[in-house]
């Protein structure tokens, strides 16, 4: 439970930075410890990922809970869940470059 209301604040601090990243790229680029903070968390979402693999489940036939690693994985890797888990990890700033020309002007190099 702990660690689910951990993941949670880190998402909701990630509905913030992302939207103010996108508004303002240049004041966020500066600050080296911020980026190392959201790579941080990147890595988090990538370890949560993980432990879902392995975290149990109740079967809503049998009402009972399942421990087989197996029946875990697969019916976490079949669930929308992972794949919304693994589109959200993924950290898409990483592939683009904020260097390229907008409107035909380049941006200074540094």
């Amino acid at each position: 439970m702990k660690w689910d209301l951990f993941i949670i604040v880190l998402a909701l601090y990630n509905c913030i930075s992302i939207p103010l990243n996108v508004a303002f790229p240049s004041e966020q680029e500066q600050n080296l410890g911020i980026q190392i903070f959201e790579r941080i968390v990147d890595c988090l979402f990538a370890f949560d990922i993980a432990m879902s693999f392995r975290t149990t489940y109740v079967n809503p036939l049998t009402n009972t809970e399942v421990m087989n690693g197996k029946r875990i994985a697969s019916n976490y890797f079949f669930s929308s869940r992972f794949w919304i888990d693994l589109m959200a990890s993924i950290p898409f700033e990483m592939f683009y470059s904020v260097d390229d020309p907008i409107d035909g002007v380049e941006a200074p190099k540094e």
